[in-house]
């Protein structure tokens, strides 16, 4: 990995840490960094696109979603 590579890498990290770790509004990241705040978006959706973000739902399914996951599977066996 080159060093423009890198210093790309280290921003989606540095982005990504603010908004999620340290929940600023995307306005006050581009502040702090002196970026268009149109640019933060972007960065945090090359971010999760990367592997870099990953968002997880913790949820326990509902008896519906079951049921239409047991439909499916039993309608692949017939």
């Amino acid at each position: 990995m080159n060093t423009a590579d890198k210093n790309k890498r280290e921003l989606l990290i540095e982005v990504a840490r603010l908004y999620y770790y340290d929940n600023l509004k995307q306005q006050k990241i581009a502040d702090r960094l002196n970026i268009p705040r149109s640019s933060i978006s972007r960065i945090l959706s090359k971010a999760h696109k990367e592997g870099i973000v990953e968002i997880i739902i913790h949820c326990v399914p509902s008896t519906s979603s079951i049921l239409i996951k047991y439909k499916e599977l039993k309608g692949s066996f017939n």
